[in-house]
């Protein structure tokens, strides 16, 4: 399944409703930045797998876009940046929404931008 460009694939092995919900969150909350997934990778790493890839795939993600939020603000003085912020905005919010329902359905969601960077 091909969701906004991203890769979602079921995850082989048995899966709690926690770590649906953990895995959730992490794509979620990365909203917010790349320190909850981070914080999520941390802390359920070694105790779930999937919750684990997850948090992590969001955690690369979120770095990525905090690049690109560097790259625009940058961009700006010279009033190319203020096109991308929409983009960037739009990318930030859009991408961890369908890792979410994603993750919450129990499939692994693998962000367009970062597949390469996390296996």
């Amino acid at each position: 399944m091909n969701d906004l460009g991203g890769k979602s694939f079921p995850f082989e092995g048995e899966l709690s409703a926690d770590d649906k919900q953990m895995g959730m969150l992490a794509h979620l909350l990365g909203i917010l930045g790349p320190i909850p997934p981070l914080i999520i990778w941390l802390i359920k790493k070694d105790a779930s797998p999937y919750v684990g890839q997850e948090a992590l795939q969001s955690l690369v993600f979120q770095v990525g876009v905090m690049v690109a939020w560097i790259v625009t603000s940058i961009l700006s003085m010279f009033c190319i940046g203020f096109l991308l912020v929409p983009v960037v905005l739009f990318l930030q919010i859009a991408y961890p929404v369908v890792g979410g329902l994603r993750a919450k359905e129990g499939m692994c969601y693998r962000y367009p931008v970062t597949s390469g960077f996390v296996k």
